[in-house]
């Protein structure tokens, strides 16, 4: 099964692509990027695909897919997609660089601990989360410190 995603907008179709996408429809080395006087055409299949996971601890809450070719740029989102990562702002020009920001809501990074909760985590679980958020170190009074002061500075 296929699905024709049509329209003149690029941001509005890449947003198209995300939600079909999320339907179960993805791009194969059938579909190409066709754009003729400002109408920009994509076929996607129903098909099984199997991205690997991907863990908080392996990829950022935010990455930056870029390529000058349209087709690897958006087959380039298609695992971050899958794993939960919404596409958050396009930079598309024609003849010229492709950048799509994504970004993970739910990406352990983003949550906010009091300085009770870290404390009264285990060490290994502290260790975890601060090798997530870049605040790791071996002692744990520092690592609460370094994602304390992280999350400090995420907030103002």
């Amino acid at each position: 099964m296929k699905k024709l995603l049509l329209n003149n907008n690029i941001h509005l179709l890449i947003k198209d692509i995300e939600s079909a996408i999320k339907e179960g429809y993805y791009l194969t080395d059938k579909s190409s990027l066709c754009s003729v006087n400002g109408l920009h055409e994509i076929e996607l299949y129903k098909i099984e695909q199997n991205f690997a996971p991907m863990t908080d601890e392996e990829t950022p809450a935010h990455v930056l897919v870029s390529t000058y070719e349209a087709n690897n740029a958006l087959k380039g989102i298609q695992p971050y997609i899958v794993n939960g990562y919404v596409v958050e702002k396009i930079d598309w020009m024609e003849l010229g660089y492709k950048y799509i920001s994504l970004d993970k809501p739910s990406h352990s990074s983003y949550r906010v601990f009091t300085k009770e909760e870290l404390n009264e985590m285990s060490y290994d679980a502290l260790k975890e989360h601060a090798k997530v958020v870049g605040a790791f170190n071996r002692s744990k009074g520092q690592m609460i410190r370094n994602i304390l002061k992280i999350q400090d500075e995420k907030n103002v």
